[in-house]
């Protein structure tokens, strides 16, 4: 019994990668992918709405409407992903970059904890696309919204990065 466990993680793991591999050769192959020489995008979708320089990093966010997220959707083969909801109530898709001093994209990752006018909160794990990091968010009611992140970098001696800002919706 636990070798077929193992067997089926395995191929649902498997699976799961290739499914990740192709979404990211597709997403090289559509130019909307990082520079690798200057980590800039070549053309990031959406409104950027923030640009911070946190320690050595800078950090820049784009909100992405619903038609923006569908053309990441097609690029991306349709593939339901982390960070990719099916929720009817999901309203936009809020992308970070992660730049380090060279301006070379930083990896790791990334979760989003976003309060709403009403108090509510959510939170969203990340996934890594276009050069960045980023996930579905609702934001249905006109007020102010709280979006904070929390960010670890990769590589030896971890760097973890934590931002928050207010965003209005009007």
């Amino acid at each position: 019994m636990t070798k077929i466990t193992v067997l089926l993680a395995l191929l649902i793991t498997g699976t799961w990668m290739n499914d990740l591999s192709q979404a990211k050769a597709d997403t090289a192959a559509s130019g909307i992918a990082a520079d690798s020489s200057t980590g800039n995008a070549s053309a990031r979708p959406g409104k950027q709405i923030r640009r911070i320089d946190l320690g050595r990093y800078t950090l820049t966010y784009h909100l992405l409407d619903l038609s923006e997220r569908g053309e990441m959707m097609k690029v991306m083969g349709h593939h339901s992903v982390i960070g990719m909801s099916k929720s009817p109530d999901v309203t936009n898709h809020l992308m970070v970059y992660i730049q380090k001093p060279d301006g070379t994209p930083a990896l790791g990752e990334a979760v989003y904890h976003v309060t709403g006018p009403d108090g509510k909160d959510f939170k969203t794990m990340t996934m890594g696309m276009y050069g960045g990091y980023g996930a579905d968010i609702i934001m249905k009611l006109k007020g102010e919204y709280t979006v904070r992140t929390k960010i670890i970098i990769e590589g030896a001696g971890a760097v973890k990065l934590d931002d928050e800002f207010t965003f209005q919706v009007k």
